[in-house]
């Protein structure tokens, strides 16, 4: 088990800007060290935030013209206004949400699962390694094979992050995360099943279920 570290920050030399840029390029490279000095640096939450942030206006912002290029827009000005904005806003609100949620699970489920272990629970250190690793969004503008890198690399990155901030080993720290991706997956498959047996989409089987209640009460 890796031991956890405490949140005391070491010193550094250079510019707050420069030491940011390195930390975001070796973050960015998978550097083990530096997800082990974010889990630890009381003052990277912040900081894990403006990077969930960051990475929600630039996503949105390429969402927005990608949809302006594709489906046309009327002048000039709606294509910088109207559409963009509004893919930044619902972008920044989907990756806050998921940066929330998925480090509280993190925290939950690696304690119990691994209570023996004894893992820290402190949530702050998960919102930092997963907030940073929420740059790892922006390669979802990348055409073709975004996704599928935005994908891997973050897995990869949530592992090593939650390593780093409950002192799990790393098989333990991808356990995790599979557990919950995993009941994720299950739910959703339930879902997928339930549908196909009412033999229609989701949408469909609401109306199926609204026109069966019309007609009980008619």
């Amino acid at each position: 088990m890796v031991n956890p570290v405490s949140d005391t920050p070491q010193p550094s030399s250079g510019s707050p800007l420069s030491q940011e840029i390195k930390r975001l390029f070796l973050l960015f490279i998978l550097d083990d060290t530096v997800y082990q000095k974010i889990a630890r640096d009381h003052r990277a939450t912040l900081s894990a935030g403006i990077v969930v942030v960051c990475a929600g206006i630039i996503a949105g912002l390429a969402h927005g013209f990608v949809n302006q290029i594709r489906f046309g827009s009327t002048t000039t000005e709606d294509m910088v206004t109207t559409q963009p904005l509004i893919a930044i806003v619902i972008a920044i609100v989907l990756l806050a949400g998921f940066w929330l949620i998925m480090s509280w699970l993190y925290v939950q489920v690696a304690s119990a699962l691994f209570a023996a272990d004894s893992p820290s629970r402190d949530l702050t250190r998960m919102l930092r390694v997963i907030g940073y690793s929420c740059l790892f969004n922006l390669l979802n503008v990348i055409p073709l094979f975004g996704v599928l890198l935005s994908v891997s690399m973050q897995i990869i990155g949530h592992v090593i992050g939650i390593r780093e901030a409950t002192g799990l080993s790393a098989l333990k720290s991808f356990l995790t995360m599979a557990a919950i991706y995993g009941t994720i997956l299950l739910l959703w498959l339930g879902w997928f099943v339930i549908s196909l047996t009412l033999q229609g989409t989701p949408d469909e089987q609401g109306m199926v279920l609204w026109g069966s209640c019309v007609r009980a009460h008619g």
